[in-house]
C-alpha cells in the first residue's frame, strides 16, 4: 500500500488527477499506482520486472523504479508492504 507521497506535483497528481508532467501517459500512470497500492510485497510486484521494475544504486539505493512511459518513471522505498516517498520523476 502507498503510505507516503512525496512532491507536490506528485500528490496533486494522485489526489486531483491533475498533471503537471508534460509527456506522462496519464492512464498508465495511474495503472501503475494503482499496481503498487494494491502490492503487498516486492514480489508482488516482479511482474512489472519486464516493465522495468528495479532496484536504484546510489545516491537513491534506498529507493525502486517502475517504467511509465519514455523517461518517465514511478520512485519508491519499499518497506514491509508498504511504499514510501512515492514519486513521479522524469531524469532527463
Amino acid at each position: 500500500m502507498i503510505r507516503s507521497i512525496k512532491g507536490s506535483a506528485t500528490r496533486q497528481f494522485v489526489e486531483t488527477g491533475k498533471s503537471k508532467f508534460s509527456g506522462l501517459n496519464v492512464p498508465l500512470a495511474y495503472t501503475r499506482l494503482n499496481q503498487l497500492n494494491a502490492a503487498s510485497s516486492l514480489s508482488a510486484l516482479s511482474p512489472l520486472n519486464s516493465l522495468g521494475l528495479h532496484k536504484l544504486k546510489g545516491d537513491l539505493g534506498d529507493f525502486w523504479s517502475i517504467d511509465v512511459n519514455a523517461g518517465w518513471r514511478i520512485l519508491f522505498r519499499f518497506d514491509e508492504g508498504n511504499a514510501y516517498d512515492v514519486h513521479i520523476f522524469d531524469p532527463h
